[in-house]
């Protein structure tokens, strides 16, 4: 959630999923604010927002597509291995639409907590993601 994280998390039991999903959301909620104290102008905020949503699910797109291809490439393999082309094609494509779609929750939870926010000379914001 963060670069830079000391605190201490001994007194977290290890063993009960609600305390660990409680605190985790507490560091992210704490994580966004502050990066949301460095923009404090609303419109930033928003296009901040809209920037590591995009970002996410274009990264991940890119190698759905790439995932793709080299399923495309591969069905003749499958087809002189007496298997129905279409139904394995489908199989597959839609787990890795379902992994994707895992992914760009998590890297758009990670754009937002691990980005680094700065202003250029214009005044505009820019944004390095992790």
């Amino acid at each position: 959630m963060s670069f830079v994280f000391n605190e201490d998390v001994s007194t977290i039991d290890m063993n009960n999923y609600e305390e660990i999903i409680q605190f985790l959301t507490q560091q992210f909620v704490h994580q966004l604010h502050s990066n949301f104290e460095v923009v404090s102008d609303p419109y930033l905020k928003l296009r901040f927002l809209q920037k590591s949503v995009l970002k996410a699910i274009d990264s991940e797109w890119i190698e759905q597509v790439d995932n793709l291809q080299q399923l495309k490439s591969s069905v003749n393999n499958r087809q002189n291995g007496q298997r129905n082309v279409v139904f394995e094609y489908h199989k597959v494509v839609l787990e890795t639409y379902e992994y994707m779609s895992e992914d760009i929750k998590r890297n758009i939870i990670r754009n937002l907590c691990l980005s680094i926010l700065t202003f250029d000379q214009s005044g505009d914001i820019v944004i390095y993601f992790p």
